[in-house]
C-alpha cells in the first residue's frame, strides 16, 4: 500500500487470492500426508519415505498443473468478477499459477524437514525468504508495479523452496521433486 495506489493493490489482492485456489490441492494433499511421513520416518526405511514422498509430489503436480491450467484459462472472466477494471491482474494471476505450479514440483518439503526434527532448518530459510522477498519488492514495485510484487514474492518462495529441497536432500537422503534427481 505503501508504495502502489489503493486500485492497485486491489488488483493485485485479487489476482493473488484467484490465482492461489491452486494452492488448495497441496493444503489437502498435506492433511493426508503429514502423519505419514512422520510414521514412515520413525521406521528409519528411507526407501519407503523416498517412495511416500514420490507419490505425494505426484498427487500434488498433476492436480495442481491442471487447477492451474483451468485458472489460467478463465483468468480474464474470474478477474472480471472483481468489476471491470481487474483486467490488470491476469498477468499477476499467471505469475502467480506458474509460482504455485513451480512450487508443487518439490511438493512437501517444508513439511518433510518439520516432522523430521529440522523445523530450525525451515525456520531460517523461511526467514531468509522473507527478507528477500521485502528487499524485491521494494527494488521491484517501483519499476514494475504490481507484477513487479508477484515477481519478488514468488521468486523469493521458490528460492527458499529450493533451499528447503536442497536441505530435504541432505538432512534425508530424499528426493523431493517431480522428476527423480
Amino acid at each position: 500500500g505503501k508504495l502502489l495506489d489503493p486500485h492497485s493493490v486491489a488488483v493485485y489482492f485479487a489476482a493473488i487470492r484467484s490465482g492461489g485456489l491452486v494452492a488448495f490441492v497441496s493444503f489437502s494433499m498435506m492433511a493426508f500426508a503429514v502423519p505419514k511421513f512422520a510414521e514412515i520416518h520413525s521406521t528409519g526405511s528411507r526407501q519407503d519415505l523416498q517412495k511416500f514422498v514420490t507419490e505425494v509430489i505426484h498427487l500434488m503436480f498433476w492436480p495442481s498443473l491442471l487447477a492451474a491450467g483451468v485458472l489460467a484459462i478463465l483468468g480474464p472472466f474470474v478477474l472480471s468478477l472483481f468489476g471491470p477494471d481487474f483486467g490488470p491482474g491476469y498477468p499477476v494471476m499467471l505469475v502467480v499459477l506458474a509460482g504455485l505450479v513451480l512450487r508443487a514440483a518439490t511438493g512437501p518439503v517444508e513439511y518433510l524437514l518439520n516432522v523430521t526434527g529440522h523445523h530450525r532448518d525451515t525456520m531460517k530459510v523461511y526467514g531468509l525468504a522473507a527478507i528477500a522477498s521485502i528487499g524485491l519488492n521494494i527494488l521491484l514495485i517501483p519499476m514494475f508495479g504490481i507484477i513487479g510484487a508477484a515477481v519478488a514474492t514468488y521468486a523469493a518462495m521458490l528460492g527458499g523452496n529450493a533451499c528447503l529441497y536442497v536441505l530435504v536432500r541432505k538432512r534425508l537422503g530424499v528426493s523431493a521433486f517431480i522428476v527423480r534427481v
